[in-house]
């Protein structure tokens, strides 16, 4: 039983007495909700495994399968309906993959905001038991509880500021995988056009007695841009200040910047090695320097490797206003890549899909075989072009960036749902 799926576990019980028996042991269950954590990488306190019963174990344990199945059944009929003949198809049936609840429950909470305070965005936490909120003035952790069973939510734990947080924030676990990180930028209350803004990181472990969001690290920045997006990647912060690129490891107080002379869009994608920006006229991937204590100027450093690509967004007639990257949740733990959407014509509404697998500069070196001369420069790669797929039906994204969420290795965003093995 320890290698099968929670379906699986299911369909055993209708094979005999002692597997249906079996099949109902809590340590089976554990270890399936355990298993389904892991491989989705849902935040491990989400359930409290010693407080659930067998059967809440199980119907967590099989939710993610559960609600694909539900999916692809919707999508087989929408497919099915847009084969008929015109006269006989409906609005609906575009073939998309889209899935529009059947039951929506609603319950108001109370935030308890001061009338000055309201909410710039939240994220929730993969599992979706927790909600990560940010007003003008606090950050706050919500609890909405387990689906299906009795609780009220409840604040976690807070804190406040007499800075103005901006909207942007990235959160990721913990490396243990118990606690969260974010990482978000602030800027005096008193002048918004002060260029002395700060970024942020916080840690806090839910399922602590009295759980508390700490400031770990803090770094001033002199910035003239109106809004920095940073980007949390492992030990790494890094995000873009007008033209300058600034990487910073909170952990040992060590950064680098440097300036691209262009404008680049505010999406940056960061591995352990490498930093990859894109606009319409190029894709630009550069290795990232050696970094300096805090105490030193970091103008001194410079990005030396850099690597120019064409354009993954296309230009002119061609270029697109939408692409799709992982949840910065995900970042270190899966493989990057970029979905870009291009017009098939200037004229049409129908998009292709198409999946560039993101190298960084130090992975894509290609090994030198034992014949090539040892004076031969090593190649090195950039962008990859993994797959490219039509889309049958109209792209209508409110957002221009999907931001996917893995379930059961199937990709998932908002609005637009794609499901690829």
């Amino acid at each position: 039983m320890d290698y099968l799926q929670p379906l699986d576990l299911i369909a055993l019980r209708k094979t005999c007495r002692a597997l249906y028996d079996a099949s109902h042991q809590r340590i089976v269950w554990i270890k399936a909700l355990t298993d389904m954590s892991t491989y989705n990488d849902v935040f491990l306190p989400t359930f409290q495994l010693d407080q659930m019963t067998t059967q809440e174990l199980s119907q967590a344990a099989v939710t993610p399968s559960r609600w694909l199945a539900l999916v692809r059944q919707k999508y087989r009929q929408q497919h099915q309906l847009s084969s008929l003949a015109p006269s006989q198809a409906t609005a609906n049936t575009s073939g998309d993959m889209i899935l529009k609840p059947s039951v929506v429950n609603s319950t108001p909470i109370d935030l308890g905001l001061p009338t000055d305070d309201e909410v710039q965005s939240l994220f929730l936490v993969p599992g979706g038991r927790f909600v990560v909120l940010l007003t003008l003035h606090s950050l706050q952790v919500w609890d909405l509880g387990f689906v299906g069973k009795e609780g009220v939510a409840h604040r976690v734990t807070s804190v406040e500021t007499n800075q103005q947080y901006n909207i942007g924030f990235s959160v990721q676990p913990t490396k243990d995988g118990l606690g969260l990180r974010v990482v978000v930028p602030s800027y005096p209350k008193d002048t918004a056009a002060n260029r002395r803004k700060q970024i942020s990181v916080y840690e806090a472990y839910l399922l602590e007695d009295e759980p508390a969001l700490n400031e770990i690290a803090h770094l001033g920045v002199n910035s003239t841009s109106p809004g920095i997006i940073p980007r949390l990647a492992g030990d790494l912060v890094a995000f873009l200040d007008g033209h300058v690129v600034k990487v910073w490891d909170y952990v040992n107080d060590l950064w680098a910047e440097w300036n691209t002379h262009k404008d680049f869009s505010n999406d940056i994608f960061v591995t352990p090695d490498s930093v990859l920006l894109l606009n319409h006229e190029e894709t630009v991937v550069w290795k990232i320097p050696d970094l300096k204590p805090l105490d030193q100027e970091p103008n001194a450093t410079v990005a030396d490797n850099v690597l120019s690509f064409p354009s993954l967004l296309g230009s002119g007639t061609t270029k697109t206003a939408h692409w799709g990257l992982l949840c910065d949740w995900y970042w270190n733990k899966r493989e990057s890549f970029l979905d870009v959407f291009s017009k098939i014509n200037p004229g049409s509404k129908l998009h292709t899909m198409s999946r560039f697998k993101l190298a960084s500069p130090t992975d894509a070196l290609l090994p030198q075989s034992s014949s090539s001369s040892s004076s031969a420069p090593s190649t090195l790669l950039g962008p990859s072009l993994s797959f490219k797929h039509g889309l049958s039906y109209n792209l209508d994204i409110s957002n221009p960036t999907l931001k996917y969420r893995y379930c059961e290795g199937d990709l998932v965003a908002r609005r637009v749902l794609y499901m690829w093995e």
